[in-house]
């Protein structure tokens, strides 16, 4: 198909967490005891970041998925309880930014959110290029569902194959650090 590298792209989603605990904490020497402080969050609260990346190094624009209230309460400081209309239009806002935000019960890439990223981000992203693309994903299976669509698109889709992925994802093995 002689895909170009603009056109070879690569998605992946990676729990991120709220609060990252010290690795090291420093005191003075022979400290019996170390304190430490937390800014009250659970380490466990995480998010999900899918993240796109081209084959000539372009990183685009990243899709965050919250858990639903969490992210609500924390960062966009809404009432438990208020109308969905005005969660999303707060999610929306992010968008200027170059986030797109969303919501889901656990924050994971279900079959639902995959559409959305397909909907609302790759798709739109690559709709007025009529070349022909490559979009690298795992074999999670919710990535597998929406092949005809992509099709349509112009893309053709490469799964790599489970307990691979550490090693021949692009992002798995590219020094691309999620926390920055």
């Amino acid at each position: 198909f002689n895909i170009i590298p603009e056109d070879i792209f690569n998605m992946d989603q990676t729990a991120l967490y709220f609060e990252t605990p010290a690795k090291k904490k420093i005191d003075f020497k022979g400290s019996k005891l170390v304190a430490t402080k937390k800014d009250g969050i659970s380490c466990k609260q995480r998010f999900t970041a899918a993240i796109t990346i081209n084959a000539d190094g372009k990183l685009l624009n990243s899709f965050l998925i919250f858990k639903g209230l969490l992210f609500i309460y924390l960062f966009l400081k809404i009432k438990i309880g208020t109308p969905n209309k005005k969660i999303e239009k707060s999610i929306k806002s992010y968008e200027k930014i170059n986030l797109l935000c969303t919501v889901q019960k656990n924050a994971w890439m279900d079959e639902k959110k995959m559409q959305e990223w397909l909907e609302n981000f790759y798709i739109p992203y690559t709709r007025e290029n009529i070349r022909h693309k490559l979009l690298i994903l795992d074999s999670y299976a919710v990535h597998k569902n929406y092949l005809s669509r992509l099709e349509i698109n112009n893309t053709h889709v490469l799964f790599i194959p489970s307990h691979l992925t550490p090693f021949l994802q692009p992002l798995g093995t590219s020094k691309v650090n999620f926390n920055n």
